[in-house]
């Protein structure tokens, strides 16, 4: 049997900005006390932070959650969605309904937020249904890695240059969360605005870029 993996959010991170205005002003060379592209320069710092989130296809804002693995069989290693996770930042953890949030038989990576069971602690692997509350992430905008965080500036200042020069591109998309909407450019549309096409013109040298750089960040064995 397959194990089925289930989060519900408890609260979510009050932003999912990588950056900050005043962080986008001083890369931009704008006073931060100059106000005036205030809005536009907002829309681009959301923009660019989803379309990274969506690359790699995690939050990364610090969240409190309830994560349960149903019908674990002969697993050592479970992942948490939400990661960083400090070991004090689990509230709880049960194994069918018995608490084994204080067990020495089981490990944390808390970088990666990998649940592992060393078969020296008398544990030989996860089996049943395990469920977590926990609160993992980054306390974005601020804490932010600096690698995600010039991902992000870097991708923005583009964004900016384009907005200025005025110039149109295609394939224009639009995220809509509660009443909020963000409009972004899909990777490698703004790297390529002077033309060309083929996998240039889809993917762009900065985007490219960033693509590399987020391959840490990817929960590839997901």
């Amino acid at each position: 049997m397959t194990t089925q993996h289930i989060l519900n959010v408890i609260q979510e991170w009050t932003t999912q900005d990588l950056l900050t205005l005043d962080e986008l002003k001083v890369q931009l060379r704008i006073a931060t006390g100059d106000t005036s592209r205030d809005a536009e320069l907002i829309l681009i710092i959301n923009g660019v932070s989803a379309q990274i989130a969506s690359m790699v296809n995690r939050v990364f804002g610090y969240e409190k959650v309830r994560e349960t693995f149903y019908d674990v069989q002969g697993r050592k290693l479970l992942y948490f969605s939400r990661w960083p996770v400090l070991k004090s930042d689990i509230v709880s953890m049960t194994l069918d309904g018995v608490d084994i949030l204080t067990s020495t038989d089981w490990v944390l990576e808390e970088k990666t937020g990998t649940l592992y069971t060393p078969p020296s602690k008398g544990r030989v692997c996860w089996n049943g249904d395990l469920d977590i509350i926990y609160s993992g992430g980054y306390k974005i905008p601020e804490e932010a890695p600096d690698d995600l965080k010039k991902c992000c500036s870097v991708a923005a200042r583009e964004d900016y240059y384009t907005y200025v020069r005025g110039t149109v591109l295609s394939g224009v998309r639009m995220i809509s969360h509660k009443s909020a909407r963000v409009m972004y450019y899909p990777p490698g549309q703004v790297s390529t605005t002077g033309g060309g096409g083929g996998a240039q013109a889809q993917y762009g040298p900065t985007w490219q870029a960033i693509q590399n750089v987020l391959r840490k960040y990817f929960r590839h064995w997901v």
